[in-house]
């Protein structure tokens, strides 16, 4: 099984669900097609957040935010599982300020997150 691509989503208790991509490099094609097949953001809005990663190309990743209502992404360019969690944790914490109104909250928001996306990793990186 190969680690990568893949998409991780997130569907936390207390706050809005969203999604971690994780690519190899930058590729519109397979961002499309995976986020779609997660089923977290509606069909609708894919263009709209596929227009928002297109900004992403010349980034190690980002995240994407639209508005506290809506899923979120947080896309990764790394193969390397020490690269795809300096960059998760980097994004989580960009992610925390826009999702969070306080310091407890927002370490609580990036704990949890980061956790939950590293967990993952374990798992997945076991398999392989």
């Amino acid at each position: 099984m190969m680690l990568i691509p893949y998409v991780l989503p997130m569907l936390l208790q207390t706050h809005v669900r969203g999604l971690f991509v994780v690519q190899e490099q930058f590729d519109p094609t397979e961002f499309a097609k995976l986020v779609e097949q997660s089923g977290i953001i509606p069909k609708k809005l894919i263009a709209d957040y596929s227009t928002d990663y297109e900004e992403a190309a010349e980034y190690q990743g980002a995240s994407i935010f639209r508005d506290v209502q809506l899923p979120w992404i947080i896309v990764i360019f790394k193969s390397v599982p020490r690269e795809i969690r300096g960059t998760a944790l980097h994004e989580i914490a960009h992610l925390a300020d826009h999702m969070t109104c306080n310091s407890e909250n927002r370490a609580r928001f990036i704990e949890h997150v980061y956790m939950t996306f590293s967990d993952d990793l374990d798992v997945r990186l076991a398999r392989q």
